[in-house]
């Protein structure tokens, strides 16, 4: 079981310049963490008429109830003016001892320490009763219509069961 330290994984993802609905990579970047801590995943694409895709992830860990299901976001509003910034809001820094970037409060910082804390519980609980997942938009910082409620209407056509194809 790999160790995670969610301030290097904070870092990692605040890199991603996931300005909505860009994924810049990020959706399988998060994919192939989660795989390493066991957890089955698929990536769904969304388009609406007159929308851009978005990149959704769905991960999930184990088969049991009752499941705890953490929701989130990994997309950003734009940085606006560079010259505003102290730091290239891409290039993650901590100063004063805070985590400077784009999507450090909103919500990078947040998944990396959700996944850490899962990465933790499930070291020291490899056998538990219940199941754990995560879903990952891309879509929420703008129109949000291609993010979480399209996965949450995948999983009901779906019977709430992730379908790996």
């Amino acid at each position: 079981m790999p160790n995670i330290n969610e301030l290097q994984l904070a870092k990692q993802l605040i890199k991603f310049p996931t300005v909505t609905p860009v994924d810049a990579g990020i959706m399988k970047f998060l994919e192939k963490k989660l795989k390493t801590l066991g957890f089955k995943t698929k990536i769904l694409e969304f388009r609406e008429k007159d929308s851009q895709p978005v990149k959704n992830l769905y991960a999930k860990l184990g088969n049991k109830g009752p499941n705890f299901c953490y929701a989130g976001h990994l997309d950003v509003v734009p940085a606006g003016n560079l010259k505003n910034w102290t730091v290239n809001p891409f290039k993650p820094s901590i100063k004063k001892g805070h985590l400077i970037g784009r999507g450090a409060n909103d919500m990078k910082s947040s998944i990396a320490s959700f996944v850490t804390a899962v990465s933790n519980f499930v070291t020291n609980n490899r056998k538990f009763n219940g199941s754990i997942s995560l879903l990952i938009t891309g879509d929420e910082e703008g129109v949000a219509i291609n993010g979480t409620k399209k996965v949450v209407d995948y999983l009901k056509k779906k019977k709430k069961r992730l379908i790996f194809a």
